[in-house]
């Protein structure tokens, strides 16, 4: 009879933290996940560029040429946070076109087979 006690104790407690951690989710704002989505991109292609420049397979006017444009949408997304609402879809739809052009263009430039030249 104790043992079932216990275990009966234990399972509540576990649903009453289960139940705890779904509402912080429910709380949390879906654009926030977005926002680090980006973010996560944009430092990603920040790496390629720069693994790019070390490997010597971007010479330096694409490194510039992709880093000018890296920090043109990280101008944009600054900008679309600034409005302290997150991104809503047009906004998320604008950022991830650039996103996955730029990630082309760094992919195309990094096997074009042209060397660094400094």
């Amino acid at each position: 009879m104790k043992t079932i006690k216990t275990f009966t104790a234990a399972a509540l407690v576990a649903l009453s933290m289960g139940a705890a951690s779904t509402a912080a989710l429910a709380d949390s704002p879906r654009s926030h996940v977005r926002e680090n989505s980006v973010e996560r991109r944009l430092d990603t292609l920040d790496e390629r560029i720069d693994r790019g420049v070390r490997t010597r397979e971007l010479n330096r006017n694409e490194a510039s040429r992709l880093r000018n444009e890296l920090r043109d949408i990280e101008k944009l997304s600054n900008k679309f946070e600034r409005s302290g609402r997150g991104y809503d879809r047009q906004e998320m739809n604008i950022l991830t076109s650039r996103i996955d052009r730029l990630s082309q263009k760094v992919a195309y430039n990094n096997h074009d087979r042209q060397t660094r030249r400094f």
